[in-house]
C-alpha cells in the first residue's frame, strides 16, 4: 500500500532538512506524507556525525539561519556533496546566496513538495548523464 511515491525497488529519496522549530517539524511532516525520507538536522556538525554529506539527494535549508550562516551551509553543500539545495525564504530576496532553488515558507506545502520533486528529477537526469 502507501501513496505510489516510492515502490519496493525504488528507494526513497533522502531530504535533509536543516533548522529548527515549528515550521520545520510541519515541513518535515509534509514531505514524509510525500513519501520522502527525511533526515532532520539544526548544524552542518550534526549533519556531518550522524548522516555523512553523501547520502541525501535534496537539502532544504531553513530561513532561520542568518545570511551569513546561509552562506556558509550553502557553500558546505556544493563542495562536499552533490545534493540539489532549496534555500527556505521568508519573503526575503536571497538571489545572492548560489542556492540551486528558493522556497518562500509561506507558500503551500504542495510548491515545496513539487519542487522536491523537481530537483530529483533534475539530479536524476544529470546522474544519467554522466553515466
Amino acid at each position: 500500500m502507501g501513496n505510489g511515491n516510492a515502490t519496493a525497488s525504488t528507494p526513497l529519496s533522502k531530504v535533509l532538512s536543516m533548522g529548527l522549530g515549528v515550521l520545520v517539524t510541519s515541513r518535515n511532516a509534509v514531505l514524509r506524507s510525500a513519501g520522502f525520507m527525511v533526515l532532520p538536522a539544526t548544524t552542518l556538525e550534526e549533519v556531518g556525525e550522524t548522516y555523512g554529506f553523501a547520502c541525501f539527494d535534496v537539502a532544504i535549508v531553513g530561513h532561520a539561519f542568518s545570511n551569513l550562516e546561509k552562506r556558509a551551509i550553502v557553500a558546505f553543500l556544493k563542495k562536499y556533496s552533490t545534493a540539489v539545495v532549496i534555500l527556505v525564504t521568508s519573503g526575503e530576496f536571497l538571489g545572492c546566496l548560489p542556492a540551486d532553488s528558493y522556497w518562500d515558507e509561506g507558500s503551500p506545502p504542495e510548491d515545496l513538495i513539487h519542487l522536491v520533486r523537481g530537483a530529483m528529477e533534475v539530479k536524476r537526469r544529470g546522474s544519467a548523464g554522466r553515466q
